[in-house]
């Protein structure tokens, strides 16, 4: 409560009940010329205060003026009357007389706080941690089965799909290949059984020859189509010590086709080397010779090469054997039927033996 307004509460209440008192008040406060100023300005505001009522109270509407203009001065009043004798204490009409405690009960409002906006929202705090697992509720009761519905009807069929394309002519003219041929019991297209049944396959085989001989050397000055010629597999020279240093495995054979190209490489041998699913055409089987001298290694020699054309055969060579014998060979490739097939035309299904035959020509032992 502002000072003036206590000043004029006690001069109010003592000028009209305890005159002695106030004049003893007064005489107090002679002794501070504020005080006495205040005092003065109290007695004053006391002699036009009934004026002052009858237009509107000045504390009223300095009230109203402050933000309480919702309040009816009816309600509210600076001292007390038979309808407003209670003085609020504290609260926004601290020092006021109203009709009811009630009144007083308002929050009071702060002149420097009288901003009623909402503030920004502030940021949110931090999850708390997460509670406890209930415990599971129980399992309801098994619901009655429903119905089982009956199946629709069959809807009508759809139309015909687009027709597709035509396929490849079937096969024609097959028959089953017959009993030994390459294909027994396989069906094959169109042709005879010779040319489909059985395979182009090319055999070749090696076989050496040579002739009565001594200790000491062979020496066999006969053509190709001499009989004195033995294969060195007969019993009557196959222990000699040439026919035993002269295998059919130290030699190497190729087969070329029509391009001069290799097609297969193996070693030499009495039973022969097949090479299956051969196509048609024409090859080239070859005696392998070496540029240079090597042991067990059929080499290029002049002399023995044209020594053997001299007496008819294909081609020759020489070689080394590991016990230093010193031979010179002749070559001839014939077939079955006696024909030269160093060169041999392969029909379709056609199967061919060729046999490269190596003949001693002269063999000698060299000396230590």
């Amino acid at each position: 409560m502002s000072f003036p307004i206590l000043l004029y509460r006690i001069c109010y209440s003592t000028i009209f009940r305890t005159p002695n008192i106030f004049f003893l008040c007064c005489y107090n406060m002679h002794k501070s010329a504020l005080t006495f100023v205040l005092l003065a300005s109290s007695l004053v505001m006391l002699v036009i205060m009934p004026f002052l009522n009858q237009s509107n109270s000045f504390l009223l509407n300095s009230a109203i003026a402050q933000g309480y203009d919702n309040y009816s001065h009816n309600s509210y009043s600076q001292y007390p009357t038979d309808d407003k004798k209670y003085e609020c204490q504290t609260g926004p009409f601290e020092g006021f007389f109203v009709s009811s405690v009630e009144f007083c009960k308002h929050i009071k409002l702060d002149d420097n706080k009288r901003d009623t906006k909402t503030g920004s929202q502030g940021p949110p705090g931090p999850q708390g941690p997460a509670g406890p697992q209930g415990i599971p509720g129980v399992n309801g009761t098994q619901g009655e089965r429903g119905l089982t519905g009956a199946t629709g009807a069959t809807g009508q069929p759809g139309a015909d799909g687009v027709d597709g394309t035509q396929g490849p002519p079937g096969i024609v003219n097959a028959e089953l290949c017959p009993p030994d041929t390459d294909f027994e019991n396989f069906y094959v297209l169109n042709g005879t059984t010779a040319d489909s049944c059985n395979s182009e396959s090319l055999t070749v085989k090696k076989q050496i020859f040579g002739c009565t001989t001594d200790t000491s050397a062979m020496f066999c000055p006969f053509g190709p189509n001499s009989t004195s010629w033995l294969d060195c597999n007969n019993s009557s020279i196959s222990d000699s010590q040439f026919c035993l240093d002269l295998p059919e495995n130290i030699f190497d054979i190729q087969v070329l086709d029509d391009q001069n190209t290799q097609i297969q490489k193996f070693e030499g041998s009495e039973q022969g080397t097949t090479i299956p699913n051969i196509q048609p055409g024409t090859y080239t089987v070859e005696e392998i010779k070496n540029a240079t001298f090597a042991g067990n290694q059929l080499v290029e020699n002049p002399e023995s090469e044209q020594d053997c054309v001299f007496a008819g055969f294909k081609d020759g060579g020489s070689l080394f054997t590991p016990n230093h014998r010193y031979t010179t060979l002749c070559f001839e490739y014939v077939d079955e039927q006696g024909n030269d097939c160093s060169t041999i035309a392969l029909a379709a299904g056609e199967e061919r033996t060729c046999i490269v035959k190596n003949y001693i020509r002269f063999a000698d032992q060299v000396p230590d």
